[in-house]
Order: structure tokens, then C-alpha cells, then sequence
């Protein structure tokens, strides 16, 4: 019986033994299974952080690198022993170093909190170098690695590149400051508002030029500062706009500041639109126009002064584009009688056949830029029937090339002188009468002579009629004699008259091949008895060899005799020698002929008057006679001027060109 029972107890010792042996096996076997499966974990994590698209990496917490996972080398062309052997901050840009430091500060302060959560991380965009000195941007998961217990022993990230996205955001930013920068540079104000009419976004200029301020004007409505009267037109704009997505050009209204003071925007708009295209709002620029307005109104103002002036004025107006009339004022038509439409001006069709070529000539060179202006005196036929004389005018025509709806153009004033003319011609005619009447005494001894001559001989035919005793022959010779005399004194008589006849009919000119000396002879002969009477001498010195050129020797004999009438009472009162030079000679493509005297001479003050009609100093003149000189001359392409003469008197100097102008007559 104790036999059994100790059996029993060896059996139960044995089985505990047993059981103690089982359990150790039992715990050995457990522990290699947990070490495999480490190796395991181990081996897939390894194998996932070799093969990861992001870069893995560990320091310690003096950021000594202690791991980088191979995918740095295509990141960054670090490979990672090169890695290994570089702390954190040496791989970071200057701005990413101080990140890094501040995060790490203040994640170790939180570390040192009983309070911490020890699976807190933490994200942030550091900036690290590559091994080419460029850059490449990264979002970097931050996370302590802790030791069995629980006590930060190093930094675990994982770096995910954001370089592109960067690059885009900077882009971004980079538009956006231009965008900016463009917006608050800008002279004009830029808006936005949604379609409430409520601003939404506005530029500095905006917020100036309406005296609120950003903040204020965020979320008000356009209708708060809008005129009244124009907040309709304004709406109605803005709705068109919505309903068509037509922009809006030039939409000008009035505005009331803040201050109360009133301004003139001139607003361009568009439609805004989300990215599906629907219409969200509207943007726009606003433009300051106030003093363009005032400037505008006052511009109106006076157009409309001058167009009232240019209607209502007495002369002829009228502005000529591509050789056609495009304007003319009622004058015009009144003076003129209306032109046939259309109406070209370079054909010439009313101007008289004799004045076309100098008007042509002025007008081809108008055109071809030689000359800005001109003025001509021209004879035209309203009603182009160039046979009726009763309808032709003489008109004195001013032009000056300008600019006329963006165009080259020419403006006319046209000026009716046809009674100027008359009046001028009468006293022309009774002008030469005047001089004539001057030269009378003179005219006459010329014609007593021969006419005494004439009764001498007379006497002389009659005593020999009465001595029919003498020899018939020798009666026949004295007769012939006589005769022969008698008919020499009435030739000097009919040349006479022939001069004054000349002298007194009016005339244009006829240019003709001359000799001027002809002309300067012939008025020293008709003037000589009053040259005599005042005791003048004359001496000329005419150059004998000069060229002939166009003139009309009767208007030319015109000239010099009033001239030298002229200098003979401009001498009468003179003390001392009273003398009168002529001169002849030619220069360049001119014919030049001086008058000169030894009166008191033409005052400079006067010498620009004296020319012009019913100008005279003279009690008994009626100051047409130099007036008609000067038109004579210019009609001949010259010119007349008054000079000093080397006694102190006056000196009239004509200038006549050798060759045919196109703009004499």
C-alpha cells in the first residue's frame, strides 16, 4: 500500500518535472517564433522603405542622419553613405533650418510634459538641397522614435516632394503680386462687384478718387455714391450686360464723393464667371473724366460760337478734301450761287480762262506740300458761262491746308471783291486823270510847240502863195520844205496824244517780250515839261545790253510815270538840288529798275502803309496811285519795295523776273 502511494508521488513529481520541461520547450519555441516574426517585420519594413517613392529617414537628437532611405539618390542624386555622413541642418536652405529649429524647440518642450501624447506628429514644407545645388521642396512628417521606455531617442520623417506644387504656388503668388501690383498701380480704379451691385474687391486708386476707404467700401453698393439721375442709366447698363455678355464701353455718369464734391467716371465692364461659366458678378476699370468733360463742354461752347460765327459770316467758307468740297458755309452759296454737286475743284471750270494757270499753279503746290498758304485774286463765273461778263466776279481767295476728320484738307475763304474792284478801277482811271492833270502843263508845251510851229509854217506857205513874181521852182522846193515840217510837228502832236490815250484807258496786262528802257524813255518823255517846271534834273543810268523779259509796256510807262510824279512833288518844297536817278540793270532771272530822289524820303513807319488802297499823306490824292503800282508789278510776277537813296530821299526799287512766272497774269 505505501508502495503504491510513494509510486503516486514519484509519478506527480515526475509529471510536474514533465510539465516544467514542457513549459520551457513551450517558451523557447514561443521566443524563436516572435524573433522570426521581428525579422519578418523587419524585412518587409526595410524592403518598403527601399522601394518607397518618398524618402525615409532617422537622426538622432543631435540630427545626426542615422538612416536615408535609396530613393534620396533619385531625389536629390545623394547616395546614402554621402547622406550619412551630413547633419540635418546641412541639408536644409537657411529659411528651412530656422523652421526646423523652432518646430524641434517646440516639440521638445511638449516632450518634457507629463502630459504628452507620445503618438503625436507633426507636418511641415522644408526646403533641402540637392547634391546640384539646386532645391527640392518637401512635406516632411515629423515623429519622435522612443525607446522601451517611452524616451525620445531620435526623429523618424518621411519626406514626400512637393517641388512642383511649390513651384505652381509660387507661380501663383508671384501672378497674384503682379496682378496686385498692376491694380494698385494703375491710373484708373478697378472693381469688382457680385450681381447685388455690392463691391467685392477695389484697387487704392478707386478708393481715392471717391474719398472712401477699402474697408468701407467692401460690401457697399454702387447705388450709395451713385448721382441719382444716373443710377438708372447705370442699371440699365449693367442688366444689358448680365442678359447679353456684351461689355460695357465707356458708360460715363456722375459720382458724389464722400466729401460731398461731384466727379464724371467713365466705366468699362465685363461679365465674371465661375469655373462652370456661370455669371457670378462683374469687374471693371473707372476712369476720372471730369476735367476731359469740362474741357468737352467748354470745346462745345465755343464750336458752337464759331459755327455760328463761320454761318453767319461774309465771307465765303468752304473746305476742299480730295479735290472735292465737303463744307461750305451759307455765304458761300449766297455769294456764289450753289455749285454743281459734285463739285471738283482741281478742274478749274468757273475760273476764268486767264487766271487758271496761276491758280492751278498756287494749288498743285498746296497739295505737294511746297506751300501751306496762298492768297490769289482770281476772276470766276458762278454760273460758268464764261461769255457772260455780267456774271463774272472778281474774287480774292485765301488758303491754308489743315486737318479735317482725320484728313488732309484745304480751307478757302472766298471774299466777293467784284465792287472793290470797280471802285478801284474808277479810281484808277480817275487817279491816272489826276496825274494826267499834273503832267497837263508839260502835255500842253509839248503840243504848243509843234502847234506854233505848225501856224509858222502856215504863214511861211501863205507869203510865198503871195509872191508869185519869184522863181516857181525854187517856190516848189520851199513849199516841200515846209510842208515836210508841218507834217513832222503834227507826227510829234499824234505821238503825244497816242501817249495820253495809252495812258488813260484801262488795261490788264498783256505780256509781251520787251525792253524795259523803252518804257523808263517814254515816261521820262511824257514827264519831262513838269520835271522842268520844278526844276528837277534826271539823270539815268540804264544798262544798254539788258535782257528783254515779259511785260506790258503801257502798265510798265504806268508805273515809272507815277513814280516820277510822285518823287516831283514829294521835291516840291525841297531846299537845295532836287534830283531824280533812274536805274536799269539785271540780277539773276530779274529786271531791276530804281527810282530814286532827293526829297525827305518815305518814313519806315509808313513804308508798309503807302502800298495799300486809299492810303495817301497828300491833301489832293486820292492813294490809289501806288496802290495800282504795286498791283501792276505783282501782276507781273514782281515785286515793288521803297527803299533810302543815298541823298536821304526815297528810292523805289522794281523787281520784274526775266522769264514768264506762272503766277502772273
Amino acid at each position: 500500500m505505501k508502495a503504491k502511494e510513494k509510486t503516486k508521488k514519484q509519478l506527480i513529481s515526475e509529471l510536474a518535472e514533465m510539465r516544467k520541461k514542457v513549459n520551457k520547450l513551450e517558451t523557447l519555441v514561443i521566443q524563436g517564433g516572435r524573433e522570426d516574426a521581428l525579422r519578418e517585420s523587419e524585412e518587409k519594413y526595410r524592403l518598403l522603405a527601399e522601394n518607397a517613392t518618398d524618402v525615409i529617414w532617422t537622426v538622432d537628437m543631435d540630427l545626426n542622419v542615422t538612416y536615408m532611405s535609396p530613393s534620396v539618390y533619385r531625389v536629390r542624386g545623394y547616395t546614402p553613405e554621402e547622406i550619412m555622413a551630413m547633419k540635418l541642418t546641412d541639408q536644409l536652405t537657411l529659411d528651412s533650418v530656422a523652421l526646423a529649429t523652432r518646430v524641434l524647440s517646440e516639440e521638445l518642450a511638449i516632450e518634457a510634459r507629463e502630459d504628452r501624447d507620445l503618438k503625436r506628429s507633426r507636418k511641415l514644407e522644408l526646403e533641402f538641397f540637392c547634391k546640384d545645388c539646386s532645391t527640392y521642396w518637401s512635406e516632411v512628417n515629423l515623429a519622435f522614435i522612443r525607446d522601451s521606455q517611452g524616451k525620445a531617442v531620435g526623429i523618424l520623417g518621411v519626406s514626400r516632394d512637393i517641388t512642383e506644387r511649390k513651384r505652381a504656388e509660387e507661380a501663383l503668388r508671384q501672378n497674384e503680386e503682379r496682378y496686385r501690383t498692376v491694380l494698385e498701380d494703375m491710373q484708373d480704379g478697378y472693381f469688382e462687384i457680385d450681381l447685388a451691385g455690392n463691391y467685392t474687391f477695389v484697387n487704392d486708386v478707386l478708393c481715392r478718387r471717391i474719398g472712401y476707404s477699402g474697408e468701407e467700401l467692401i460690401g457697399m453698393n454702387y447705388r450709395v455714391f451713385t448721382d441719382p439721375k444716373t443710377i438708372e442709366k447705370v442699371f440699365q447698363a449693367y442688366n444689358e450686360l448680365y442678359r447679353t455678355g456684351k461689355p460695357i464701353r465707356g458708360l460715363d455718369g456722375k459720382v458724389i464723393r464722400k466729401n460731398g464734391t461731384e466727379i464724371i467716371l467713365e466705366v468699362w465692364a465685363s461679365l465674371m464667371r465661375d469655373s462652370e461659366g456661370k455669371p457670378i458678378g462683374f469687374r471693371g476699370v473707372s476712369r476720372d473724366i471730369t476735367e476731359r468733360k469740362r474741357v468737352e463742354n467748354r470745346l462745345r461752347e465755343s464750336e458752337s460760337r464759331f459755327r455760328d460765327l463761320v454761318e453767319n459770316a461774309l465771307t465765303g467758307i468752304y473746305i476742299m478734301q480730295d479735290g472735292q468740297i465737303v463744307y461750305k458755309n451759307p455765304e458761300q452759296d449766297r455769294i456764289f450761287g450753289p455749285l454743281p454737286e459734285p463739285y471738283h475743284f482741281n478742274d478749274f471750270r468757273n475760273v476764268h480762262p486767264e487766271d487758271v494757270e496761276k491758280v492751278k499753279g498756287l494749288y498743285e503746290k498746296i497739295l505737294s506740300g511746297e506751300i501751306s498758304n496762298f492768297d490769289v485774286d482770281m476772276r470766276f463765273f458762278p454760273g460758268g458761262e464764261m461769255d457772260d461778263t455780267a456774271d463774272m466776279r472778281w474774287v480774292q481767295a485765301r488758303a491754308r491746308e489743315i486737318e479735317y476728320q482725320g484728313g488732309r484738307a484745304i480751307l478757302i475763304n472766298m471774299t466777293d471783291i467784284t465792287r472793290a474792284r470797280e471802285l478801284e478801277h474808277l479810281m484808277r482811271v480817275d487817279d491816272k486823270m489826276t496825274s494826267l492833270g499834273r503832267a497837263a502843263a508839260g502835255i500842253i508845251h509839248e503840243l504848243r510847240n509843234p502847234l506854233s510851229g505848225i501856224n509858222v509854217y502856215l504863214t511861211t506857205l501863205k507869203k510865198i502863195y503871195n509872191q508869185p513874181d519869184k522863181n516857181e521852182s525854187e517856190s516848189l522846193e520851199k513849199v516841200d520844205e515846209v510842208i515836210e515840217k508841218m507834217q513832222s510837228a503834227s507826227n510829234k502832236i499824234e505821238s503825244v496824244i497816242k501817249r495820253v490815250m495809252d495812258f488813260s484807258k484801262p488795261s490788264i496786262p498783256r505780256l509781251a517780250l520787251t525792253n524795259v528802257n523803252i518804257s523808263i524813255q517814254e515816261a521820262i518823255g511824257l514827264s519831262a515839261a513838269t520835271l522842268r517846271k520844278y526844276g528837277i534834273r534826271v539823270e539815268t543810268s540804264l544798262r544798254k545790253d539788258l535782257p528783254q523779259c515779259f511785260t506790258d509796256s503801257h502798265l510798265i510807262e504806268e508805273v515809272l510815270l507815277n513814280l516820277i510824279l510822285n518823287a516831283s512833288q514829294a521835291m516840291e518844297n525841297t531846299v537845295g538840288e532836287k534830283i531824280i536817278e533812274i536805274t536799269s540793270s539785271a540780277e539773276g532771272n530779274s529786271i531791276l529798275i530804281g527810282v530814286a530822289d532827293s526829297g525827305p524820303g518815305v518814313p519806315s513807319v509808313l513804308r508798309k502803309k503807302i502800298f495799300d488802297p486809299f492810303f495817301t499823306t497828300k491833301k489832293d490824292s486820292s492813294g490809289i496811285g501806288l496802290s495800282v503800282c504795286h498791283r501792276i508789278i505783282a501782276d507781273h510776277g514782281g515785286s515793288l519795295n521803297v527803299l533810302t537813296s543815298k541823298w536821304g530821299g526815297a528810292e523805289f526799287r522794281v523787281e520784274i523776273p526775266i522769264e514768264k512766272r506762272k503766277d502772273a497774269r
